[in-house]
């Protein structure tokens, strides 16, 4: 029932004109569970009518990437697919990303409102 409501929320969307659109970064091409989980992705948005953009980039384009798709309007939502940098890397990595595109909310600002303690 949930994939059903997002199927109706996508159809809303685009009846105004809006191609829902999720940013895919993958830095680290080697990782399975990472490539596995970015397959995964890209069907379940596929069959939920979502346009998936994957962003292969290298580990030095990583943060040039996150700032393109943070700030293009036609993006509606970001993931990263981790790891990239390692766990003190990626935590500023996921604290870079936009709040209202990050899908996964993990973002500082996510983390601090689930503990009680909003910025």
């Amino acid at each position: 029932k949930i994939r059903e409501g997002i199927q109706r929320s996508v159809e809303r969307l685009k009846d105004r004109g809006i191609r829902p659109t999720l940013a895919a970064i993958l830095a680290n091409c080697r990782d399975p569970a990472a490539l596995k989980y970015c397959r995964n992705t890209a069907k379940a948005c596929e069959e939920d009518g979502i346009s998936f953009r994957l962003i292969r980039v290298t580990k030095d384009q990583v943060w040039d990437a996150v700032k393109k798709v943070n700030n293009d309007p036609g993006v509606h939502g970001i993931m990263v697919y981790y790891p990239c940098f390692g766990p003190d890397g990626d935590d500023m990595l996921r604290d870079s990303l936009a709040p209202n595109k990050d899908v996964e909310a993990l973002c500082r600002s996510y983390r601090e409102s689930l503990y009680g303690n909003p910025p």
